[in-house]
Order: structure tokens, then C-alpha cells, then sequence
């Protein structure tokens, strides 16, 4: 409570200014008026954000950087939290990536320059996100790491709450792998990339509804993303988000048939529980709120669940994506490939259409009254709303700006990563549209596979459990980082290289991208890469899961395989040996757990379902598996060795490394399986007779290296993963 309701939206304001009077390394400025009258409440909430400093005195912002929000995951002694933030302007498409304070001492930290001119509260918003978001507003430990635009972001939203008591309200949604994964092979790219966007579409119409309706502005809006929404309301508007989730159940329950459900909790909060150690019981119990609401999903509407309706006679009626089998009327698509025709039902319909548009497009479109043009209808609080994305729609009433900061009023910027690959008009003589899986198998190097990877931050209920003590403050700048790196990092790796991939979602804390496996093979690895430099200063890991098949091979089956290989790779724990793992003493270390160790960070690729690991009992003295690698085994033990022999198939004049000797070497790693005692030999054998073909000593050089790697028995538990690799490429 923070002060008289009807000043609270003027306060606002103020709030929002005076964030961006720092930034600009301004005195507090005079027209700011309301400022000087801030509630008591709301100054003692600045000055225990950001460790005691009063911001609405303050002359300017300390001069220093701001720590990653990541290193507060940190549960080794010895991890370094040196990782520090340029100051630069966020832009929405490239991801910024923590350094140590050595390497940015030399550069000088200047103030930034927000435009000051008049604007309603969102827009000032979106100018402190883009020029706050890496500027710090303190440089007291344990305070370094909450950005400018954070502070002001939350304060602001306890300043609209005026005078009324406060409510935190989260909604999730459930059932989100099922509901997008539905559909074959034809045209799954399209309905499932649309089927993602659907679901992060109507938390965000969700979020905007309720804020306006309720005359907020988007920073009472403090989490949105990873089939999440995190919202704080005041007393008035508590009802809004209970009423409107009843109207989206019944939306859902008719399109997805009880599929998915958004469940919706809300907990009485005041500004000592958002801030201390209080916020980790409130966070439980909008945790076990959520969990009851899930669990009795739809029980008002059993009669609908189970109802007998009229039905279509044959299998050939239902819809051949879904497979919706009542009486709708069908939608014809005729496959350009084959001229087969397929019956779609109508949502399915339109999801193939937003599934085509959602290539090349700078907006998400809303409109409170139907257009003429095909759009989707979502239940609002006060009539239904309906979006769309690409064109030229100026009439729109509002609209989000995807991967850039967008300084207009009704304009709200939404990170996502939205990469998809479009032949170019000249490679199929028509209109660009997204590659099907036949085109990307087509386009791999060497074999014509096509690709699934998943991604997912490991332990994070755990590094979630440490954060939401420390209050919500810290747990909000955690969230946005790991969402900036599945947001903006995950589309900046593939358009870096032009990746033929798709994006099927990518958001919160995990990721679903399919495309040609030579491509996601390679993506792979970068996005490892990527991560661990993006994650330097923390404990914080992710765990990978890669699945290879034909193109015809259905889309729904692609994922669930991919999905089996992810659970493989967390659900694999290696013992707790300090010493090997460099870890020190495993007193008191937070990881462990009885006698194994918590830490994931394992990748399984090309899964092969019908195969078991093979589980060594002999040296060295740990449980090594053909399947489940350890990031630094996947770098140094697949990927180097990979890059090596390409190295030496792309020597000038010397014999081509032929698919007989990986063959040879094949058996070698089944030997080594089996733990045939003669699989040195085996090796031996295999590297004379290449080095009889060598003709260069440079070759010879390379091959010697070669050698050392498959004599070493720890590397030879990554061989096949190397050789299938390798193989692949000569198809």
C-alpha cells in the first residue's frame, strides 16, 4: 500500500521518469513533480531494492556494471562470479554475453541518452527495458545485479496498486507438449510452429487484457513466457484474471478438446513479502494453488467432456491433422508435391495459415472488433479480440513489435524465437514459404535425415528454491536472463550461419528445434557453446537431447523421441568425486546429494531407442556410456576428434578416408562395448593400414593424433557418437 488511489497512475509516471532521468545522468527533474510527494512506503521499497541507496535524491547512478543475474546460481566455492554487463542498448536481436571486469576496465562507462520527451507509461517502459536492462542501480554486493529497468519495472508496479491491498496472480498453462506436437508429417512444421505461437500469444492477450481493462500499464505484467504469467494487481482488478480464465477454459475446451487448461492462483501480498525472505512462502503456496487448480481441470465441465455428438462415418472425414472426428466442415488443401488432398478442420485450418505467415513479420496485430481479413479470435473481458501477424495493418488498435524496442504508443516489444528457413523464390519458383521436412533432408550434407533437438536448464526448481528466498526482485532478473539467451541467443545461432532449421518453440527455459541434422547436429554444439559462455559465473547448466530419422518419419514421434533422449541425458547422475571433478571438498556443497552428485549438463545424440547403454565395469573407475555425455566429453571427445579427421579428409592429394575404414573403426567401438580385450589391437590395425596410405608427413602428423584419441579407453565411450557423425557426412 503506497498511497492514495487516485494520485497511484500520476505516480506512475513519475516513477518511470525518474528512472530515465538517471539513466540520462540527470538531477531529479523539477517538472517531475509528483516525486517529491512519494509515498513513505514506496521510498523504503527503492531503498531496500537496491541496498539503501534513496534513488529519488540520488544526483546519479553509481558508476559500475552490472553483474549477470546468473552468478546468484552458484553452488560450487570455487565458481567465479566475475561476469559483468557492457552497458549497451538492448536492440532485440543480439544477445549480450558476460565478461570479467578485466577485460571491460578499459572501457569507459558513459550515461546513456533516453529520449525525455512526453509519452504514456508504456512507452516509457519500453525506453527504460531497452536502455536499462544492463545498467545497474547499485554497486553494494548482492544488490550489482538488478538492473535499472528491473527497479523501476517493479516499483512502478507497486505504485499502481495505490492505496488497495496487492495481489501476486500466476497462471500456467498445462498440457503444452501434447497440444503442440499433434499433427503427422504433413504440414507439422507450419501447425506446430503455429500451435507454439498460439499459446505465447494468449498469455500475452491474457496479460494485456486484464492490465487494461484494470487501467494498469504493462509493468504490473512481471513474468510472461515458458507457458508462464506472473502478474501483480490490485484488490479492484483481482477479479478480472478469475473471470477471464473461465471464458479461455471454455475457448480452449472447444478447440483443443481438454488438451490444454490454464490454470490461475492468486496470493495477498504486501512490499516486506515481495522483497525478503517471506516471498519463498508465497511463492509455495502460488505453487501448491496452481498444482489443486490443475488437478481437477475442467470439473465444471464434464458434461461437455463427455457428451456424444455426432460423428463422421469414415476415417477419411476426420481432420488429417488432429484427427478431429466431429462433425465440422472440412477445409480442403491440396499438397502442391503430390496433389493429394487433405481435409483440415477449421482451427487446424487456421493454424496452417498462421503457420505460412509466421515467416517474415515485424508485427503481432490486435483488433478489438473483427477485420475483414482472416485473424484469430481470442475471449476477451469485454468481447472477443482477434490477432494476426504480417501485412501492413494500420488500422490496428495495437500491436507488439517482435525482437526490437519500438518507442510508440500501443506498441509493447515481444523477444521470441521465431527463426524459420524459407527457400528462396528462385529454389521453388514461387512465393517464399518455410521448407518442409523433405526439402531440409534433401538440403543436409550427406544423408537424408532430418533432425529434432531439444534443450533444457538443468535443476532449475532447485537454483528457484534459492532464488525466491532472496525475494522477488532477484528471482525476476534470474527469469529474464535465461529467457533473453532462449529468446534472442537461440535466433541470433541460427541466423548467424542461415541454419536450416525451424524453431518450434523456444522460450522460458527450454527449446524444440527440427531441420536437417547435419544442421541441428552443428547447432548443437554451438548452442552449448553459446550458453556456456553466456552462463559464465554460475553453476547454471543445460542438458541436450538429438534424435535423427527419415523426413516421412511423423513429426509427433520425432519429438517424443527427442524428448526420451533429453530425459535420459537429466536423468543421469554421475557419483560425487570431488577430486576428479575439480570440485574441492564436497562438505557442505549443494550439489551433492547422498553419494551422487546433482550437476546434469549431459547431452545424448543421435538417440537410438533400441539400443541400451552399455555400462563398463571395468577402468576407469566410473560408469561411462556409449549415450550419455558430459558437455566437456561432447566438446573434447566428439567434436575435436570430428573436426580432426575432417581435417584430414580435406588434405590435397591423399586417399579419400573411406567408408570402409569406418567400418573398421565401427567394430573397434563395438569391441570396446563388449569389453573384448582385444579392441587395442583392433585399433592398431586399423591406424597401419591408413598410415601406409598417408603420403605426406602432415598427414601422418594428423593421423598420429588420431591414434592417440582411440587408445585412450575413456574417449572410446564417445567413438560411436563421433563415427555416426562422420559417417553420415560421406552418404
Amino acid at each position: 500500500m503506497v498511497g492514495k488511489e487516485e494520485t497511484a497512475m500520476d505516480l506512475t509516471t513519475a516513477v518511470l521518469r525518474r528512472g530515465i532521468e538517471l539513466l540520462n545522468g540527470r538531477e531529479q527533474d523539477k517538472k517531475s513533480a509528483a516525486i517529491a510527494g512519494i509515498p513513505k512506503a514506496l521510498a523504503e521499497l527503492g531503498r531496500t531494492l537496491s541496498g539503501g541507496s534513496d534513488l529519488f535524491d540520488l544526483a546519479q547512478l553509481p558508476r559500475t556494471r552490472l553483474r549477470s543475474p546468473l552468478a546468484r546460481a552458484r553452488f560450487l566455492r570455487q565458481t567465479n562470479d566475475d561476469a559483468w554487463y557492457k552497458e549497451t542498448v538492448m536492440d532485440g536481436e543480439t544477445l549480450p554475453f558476460p565478461q570479467p571486469a578485466s577485460e571491460l576496465a578499459a572501457v569507459d562507462i558513459q550515461p546513456a541518452k533516453v529520449p525525455d520527451d512526453e509519452a504514456d507509461k508504456d512507452t516509457l517502459l519500453t525506453r527504460l527495458e531497452s536502455h536499462g536492462s544492463l545498467v545497474p542501480v547499485s554497486d553494494r554486493p548482492g544488490y550489482d545485479d538488478l538492473s535499472v529497468y528491473q527497479f523501476f519495472r517493479l516499483l512502478a508496479a507497486v505504485a499502481q496498486c495505490g492505496d488497495s491491498q496487492m495481489h501476486l496472480v500466476a497462471a500456467d498453462l498445462s498440457g503444452i507438449q501434447p497440444f503442440i506436437h499433434t499433427g503427422a508429417s504433413w504440414g507439422a512444421l507450419k501447425t506446430a510452429r503455429a500451435r507454439s505461437f498460439l499459446l505465447e500469444l494468449l498469455l500475452r492477450h491474457f496479460g494485456r487484457e486484464v492490465t487494461t481493462a484494470a487501467g494498469l500499464c504493462r509493468a504490473a505484467i512481471l513474468q510472461v513466457g515458458g507457458g508462464r504469467l506472473l502478474m501483480l494487481l490490485p484488490e479492484t482488478a483481482k477479479v478480472m484474471p478469475h473471470e477471464l480464465a473461465v471464458s479461455v477454459n471454455d475457448w480452449l475446451l472447444k478447440q483443443a478438446g481438454g488438451t490444454i487448461y490454464l490454470a490461475l492462483a492468486d496470493k495477498e501480498v504486501t512490499t516486506a513479502a515481495l522483497v525478503g525472505e517471506d516471498f519463498a512462502g508465497v511463492w509455495h503456496e502460488l505453487g501448491v494453488l496452481l498444482d489443486e487448480a490443475k488437478a481437477v481441470k475442467f470439473r465444471n465441465k464434464l458434461n461437455e467432456l463427455l457428451a456424444v455428438g455426432t460423428y463422421k462415418y469414415s476415417g477419411d472425414d476426420e481432420c488429417q491433422a488432429c484427427h478431429r472426428d466431429d462433425d465440422f466442415e472440412p477445409v480442403e488443401h491440396t499438397d502442391q508435391d503430390t496433389g493429394l488432398v487433405r481435409r483440415l478442420c477449421p482451427f487446424c485450418d487456421t493454424m496452417f495459415m498462421l503457420g505460412r505467415d509466421l515467416t517474415e513479420y515485424k508485427y503481432v496485430f490486435g483488433w478489438k472488433s473483427e477485420p475483414a481479413d482472416t485473424a484469430i479470435s481470442l475471449p476477451g473481458i469485454s468481447g472477443d479480440k482477434w490477432y494476426w501477424v504480417g501485412g501492413d495493418h494500420s488500422k490496428a488498435d495495437y500491436r507488439w513489435a517482435v525482437n526490437r524496442y519500438e518507442e510508440k504508443n500501443g506498441v509493447w516489444p515481444w523477444l521470441r524465437a521465431d527463426w524459420v528457413f524459407k527457400p528462396s523464390p528462385a529454389e521453388k519458383g514461387e512465393k517464399p514459404d518455410i521448407a518442409d521436412f523433405p526439402y531440409l533432408a534433401e538440403e543436409a550434407k550427406g544423408a537424408n535425415r532430418i533432425g529434432c533437438l531439444r534443450m533444457d536448464v538443468d535443476n532449475l526448481g532447485l537454483v528457484d528454491d534459492k532464488l525466491v528466498s532472496q525475494g522477488l526482485p532477484a528471482f525476476l532478473a534470474f527469469s529474464t536472463a535465461v529467457e533473453w539467451f532462449f529468446a534472442t541467443g537461440v535466433n541470433e545461432c541460427c541466423r548467424k550461419q542461415k541454419r536450416l532449421v525451424h524453431v518450434i518453440f523456444s522460450g522460458g527455459d527450454d527449446l524444440l528445434i527440427a531441420g536437417a541434422w547435419s544442421d541441428t547436429t552443428e547447432l548443437l554444439e554451438e548452442l552449448g557453446t553459446s550458453f556456456h559462455r553466456y552462463a559464465t559465473g554460475s553453476d547454471l547448466s543445460v542438458s541436450a537431447g538429438l534424435f535423427l530419422e527419415h523426413p516421412a518419419y511423423p513429426f509427433y514421434q520425432l519429438a517424443r523421441q527427442s524428448a526420451e533422449a533429453l530425459a535420459r541425458a537429466k536423468n543421469y547422475q554421475r557419483s560425487c568425486l570431488p577430486d576428479r571433478y575439480g570440485c574441492g571438498s564436497a562438505d557442505g556443497c549443494g550439489w551433492r546429494e547422498g553419494n551422487d552428485c546433482r550437476r546434469k549438463g549431459n547431452v545424448v545424440m543421435f538417440y537410438e531407442p533400441g539400443r541400451d547403454e552399455k555400462i563398463r565395469s571395468g577402468p576407469p573407475p566410473l560408469v561411462v556410456t556409449r549415450l550419455v555425455l558430459s558437455w566437456t566429453q561432447f566438446f573434447e571427445q566428439v567434436c575435436e576428434p570430428a573436426r580432426g579427421v575432417r581435417e584430414l579428409l580435406a588434405v590435397p592429394g591423399e586417399p579419400v578416408f573411406s567408408r570402409s575404414v569406418l567400418r573398421g573403426l565401427f567394430n573397434v567401438a563395438d569391441d570396446w562395448e563388449r569389453d573384448w580385450p582385444g579392441w587395442l589391437n583392433r585399433v592398431q590395425w586399423n591406424l597401419s593400414r591408413l598410415r601406409v596410405v598417408c603420403k605426406t608427413a602432415e598427414t601422418r602428423a594428423r593421423l598420429d593424433s588420431l591414434g592417440t584419441y582411440l587408445r585412450n579407453p575413456e574417449a572410446l565411450g564417445s567413438l560411436r557418437s563421433v563415427l555416426t557423425w562422420l559417417d553420415l557426412e560421406q552418404r
